[in-house]
């Protein structure tokens, strides 16, 4: 197991409420009921690839082949179909609202099949279709794989995941997209990013503030309503450029794969006493041969050579790490003096769970 060296505390999460407030726009925290991306999905065949396509057990990709090339005038027998140079893969894509025919989108696409790598393939013609199995779009291009996989005489050689890839600009909007932004009644309505009452307050307030003559009505912590009018899209581009003050939670990102901490510098954490000691247990085997030796015997027939193993286990417990803090201080200020001590990263994620849970860290931790 890697253990890293150093933590990184990044501001990506302000402070808590009682420790102070930012100033944002509507737009930052909340969106128009209506406005969004919807998902796109198809089926879809690559070619060019180097021998690392699906083998002849993946039944689908050689039906497949056969209907491309039957729309060419080609008809081949299914004992021809041996190539593996083709791969069955899926196609996803996101198509915003307010798309219109012609605009590109970027492309995701994966192994279906026993496919061994995507690298140097190309997409064939693919419709992307809805939820409401209506074609929005159409995919094909060249796919770009952020990793690679080699195989010669059982020898693997592998980078990542080779069997998902990526065509930027690789789809072409065929069907408009018409989000419906107001209501029968012409109204508006406004969605949180995070349900919380706090914000919805503010938001409310900012907003009867600069338009006196609009009714805005809270519907619960992450919805509002706004009526008024001749309401346009004018006014709803004013609405969202709205200055509004927002305190953030206290929060830590921990990602227990990576070792990496992201967090507030300025989270307090109250007195506390943090003891650390590093147990290494070390365990040595190696085998050794009993066999007999200089003795003969009459009955031989259950005398046999034995393998077995010498084991030695040696435990070092070192002295033990303590950090304590009596006055209320910061989390930026307890990673430093853990990191006077050497405290491995993962040990730190450890300490910050353990803080969380004895009362003493004033955040949220967020696994990933």
């Amino acid at each position: 197991m890697i253990f890293y060296k150093f933590i990184f505390f990044i501001v990506l999460y302000s402070i808590a409420t009682f420790c102070g407030a930012s100033q944002v726009t509507v737009k930052d925290v909340a969106r128009i009921y209506g406005v969004r991306d919807t998902a796109l999905v198809g089926y879809g065949l690559v070619t060019g690839l180097a021998g690392s396509g699906d083998s002849a057990r993946f039944s689908s990709t050689s039906q497949s082949l056969k209907s491309v090339l039957r729309s060419f005038d080609v008809n081949i027998e299914d004992k021809e179909v041996q190539s593996r140079n083709v791969a069955a893969v899926i196609v996803t894509a996101s198509i915003p609202a307010f798309a219109e025919v012609g605009d590109k989108l970027d492309v995701q696409v994966s192994s279906l099949g026993d496919a061994r790598s995507l690298s140097g393939g190309t997409l064939l013609l693919s419709p992307l279709k809805a939820p409401n199995d209506v074609v929005y779009a159409l995919a094909q291009g060249q796919i770009t794989v952020g990793g690679y996989r080699f195989e010669q005489d059982q020898n693997i050689m592998a980078k990542n995941h080779a069997t998902v890839g990526s065509i930027t600009r690789g789809a072409t909007t065929e069907r408009s997209v018409v989000a419906n932004v107001f209501s029968k009644n012409g109204s508006v309505s406004l969605i949180l990013n995070t349900p919380d009452f706090t914000m919805l307050d503010n938001i409310t307030g900012a907003l009867r503030s600069k338009f006196p003559t609009l009714d805005i009505q809270p519907i619960h912590a992450g919805k509002l309503d706004i009526n008024g009018e001749n309401l346009s899209l004018s006014h709803l581009a004013k609405i969202e450029q709205v200055e509004i003050k927002v305190a953030q939670f206290a929060r830590i990102v921990v990602n227990e794969r990576s070792g990496i901490i992201v967090s507030g510098s300025d989270i307090p954490v109250s007195s506390v006493v943090i003891s650390h000691g590093n147990l290494n247990l070390k365990i040595n085997s190696s085998p050794r041969v009993s066999q007999p030796e200089g003795i003969f015997f009459r009955d031989q027939s259950n005398i046999e050579t034995v393998t077995v193993r010498d084991t030695d286990i040696q435990i070092d417990e070192k002295n033990q790490a303590v950090y304590i803090n009596k006055d209320t201080t910061t989390i930026a200020e307890v990673v430093s003096s853990l990191q006077k001590l050497n405290i491995p990263t993962r040990d730190m994620i450890s300490i910050l769970e353990g803080l969380k849970r004895s009362g003493a860290l004033h955040a949220e931790i967020v696994i990933q």
